[in-house]
C-alpha cells in the first residue's frame, strides 16, 4: 500500500479502535463509527431512499478497495455549515500507537518526524516500515551444488 498511497515519501499512523473511541471522548460531538463495506456497487442497488441510504454512501466503497480494511467516524451536524469539515477535539497520543516511515521515504524523514513530535510535545513512537529492512535469506533445506 506504500507505493499507492505514499509513492515517493511519507508515513502511516498507526491505531484500533479502541484507541480511536479513547481518543474520541474529549469531543463533545455525536460521532458514529462504523467499518466500511466494500461492495460490488452494480449489484447492490439503492433500495429505499431515506436518510439510511445517504448515511450508507458514507460507508460503502467499491470492492477493490477491500485491502484498505477502513474505519470511520462520522459526524451528523445540521447547525455547521462550513464546507471543509467540522473540526473534532482529539487527544493524539491516546490515537496513536505508532508512526510508521515509508519505505521509501528519505533518510531525513524519520528524524523530521520524531523532531516534530518532540517540539509539539507528543510522546509517540516512530519507526521506519518493516518494509525497509532487506529480507533474511535462508538456505536450511535447499539442495545446492559445491563451487569448486
Amino acid at each position: 500500500m506504500w507505493k499507492v498511497y505514499a509513492r515517493t515519501s511519507g508515513c502511516a499512523f498507526v491505531s484500533t479502535i479502541g484507541r480511536l473511541k479513547e481518543a474520541l471522548l474529549l469531543s463533545s460531538q455525536n460521532i458514529f463509527l462504523s467499518r466500511i463495506e466494500y461492495i460490488d456497487f452494480d449489484k447492490h442497488a439503492r433500495q429505499r431512499t431515506d436518510m439510511d441510504v445517504v448515511v450508507q454512501d458514507f460507508l460503502r466503497k467499491k470492492r477493490s478497495f477491500e485491502h484498505e480494511r477502513e474505519l470511520r467516524a462520522l459526524v451528523y451536524d445540521v447547525t455547521s455549515a462550513d464546507v471543509n469539515g467540522i473540526s473534532i477535539a482529539i487527544d493524539p497520543e491516546k490515537l496513536i500507537d505508532r508512526i510508521v516511515v515509508s519505505p521509501f521515504a528519505c533518510d531525513w524523514l524519520k528524524a523530521l518526524i520524531q523532531q516534530t513530535t518532540a517540539r509539539l510535545e507528543y510522546d509517540l513512537t516512530v519507526i521506519e516500515s518493516d518494509a525497509r529492512r532487506p529480507t533474511p535469506l535462508s538456505l536450511s533445506g535447499v539442495a545446492g551444488h559445491h563451487l569448486s
